[in-house]
């Protein structure tokens, strides 16, 4: 059931970004006359909490929208409702309150009917492309107070809402980055979870007490804390201890050195399979720094790496890795 959840949830992603080339969508998309290409909507006031009902029947579907919403609610609602329309399985009419929280996090699962989700997560990449966001990111691990601006400046393009627009970032940042936004937060995946939403003023203070970098900025008329939680690795400080070998054969060098001859193979193994996991993700904007600084920061969470993680070749390894996997794409 989980994997058929997830794999709808990709499926509302593709439709997405079909959408965004076929119409080769930019931020701000134009929702309203794109929904109306395949819609009749109408606006009018009602007392109920529903932002919108979409109607299936025969012909073109019927959209009635909510009027009095703000116009950052109006046009996610429409993005919703869109979705509804484009994902060939929700047939049904469909009374909705569009939520903008992240769809892969289990608090929204709770919250929301497997349908509900993927319409938000339909709405969240057709009016924040991934690739935009991706375009609007520094090339730096690090971003910086000034990265992080420029980074919430490209998002405002969009005409979303902080919240909606935050978790459409996340989803585009390499591993490391928290973003808060009141009591509510935004990771990237493959950064430490800092509890359940909504979360205390103590326990922020909690888990922003182990980050490398805290940037407060304001976006939207609201207040946005940005913690990097992964400290940076120049590459200019990694000496090239691989002298023409594999990088694989170095970790095994350094495995048979700070492990027993019977595990060493095993941790080695298994420290390549997080390396070759992590770079499997090519969507992200990875660089040798990016990758020394994350992956050493994964592998030093399990105890039993830590060994390895502490010799003075581990950093070589996982230059020479990293340049191995990023010059074959």
């Amino acid at each position: 059931m989980a994997y058929q959840a997830k794999a709808r949830l990709e499926a509302s992603s593709v439709r997405a970004s079909t959408l965004v080339a076929k119409y080769s969508l930019e931020p701000p998309v134009d929702i309203s006359a794109l929904l109306s290409e395949f819609a009749d909507v109408s606006y009018a006031p009602w007392p109920y909490d529903c932002d919108a009902v979409t109607l299936f029947g025969k012909g073109r579907p019927k959209v009635w929208v909510k009027s009095g919403l703000s116009d950052l609610r109006c046009r996610f609602t429409l993005g919703h409702e869109l979705g509804h329309i484009q994902l060939a399985w929700h047939s049904e009419s469909i009374f909705c309150t569009p939520g903008q929280d992240d769809p892969y996090l289990e608090s929204e699962t709770r919250d929301s009917s497997q349908e509900e989700r993927e319409a938000n997560l339909f709405a969240s990449e057709l009016l924040v492309p991934p690739d935009w966001v991706s375009s609007g990111l520094p090339d730096d691990f690090s971003f910086g107070v000034d990265g992080v601006r420029s980074i919430l400046s490209h998002l405002e393009k969009a005409k979303v809402s902080a919240q909606a627009g935050i978790i459409s970032i996340s989803r585009a940042l390499l591993p490391g980055h928290a973003i808060f936004l009141g009591d509510r937060f935004a990771l990237s995946r493959g950064t430490s979870w800092p509890g359940s939403a909504p979360l205390s003023q103590a326990e922020i203070r909690e888990y922003l007490s182990s980050a490398h970098k805290v940037h407060e900025v304001e976006h939207q008329g609201q207040r946005i804390i940005w913690a990097e939680m992964i400290p940076p690795v120049l590459v200019s400080e990694v000496s090239d201890a691989l002298d023409g070998k594999k990088p694989f054969s170095v970790l095994k060098e350094i495995c048979l050195e700070v492990y027993p001859e019977g595990e060493a193979m095993r941790r080695a193994r298994s420290i390549n399979g997080v390396v070759g996991g992590l770079l499997s993700d090519k969507k992200r904007k990875w660089t040798p720094e990016s990758v020394i600084s994350v992956i050493s920061a994964r592998v030093g969470n399990n105890s039993a790496n830590r060994a390895a993680l502490e010799h003075p070749h581990f950093p070589s390894y996982l230059h020479g890795h990293a340049l191995s996997v990023l010059r074959r794409r």
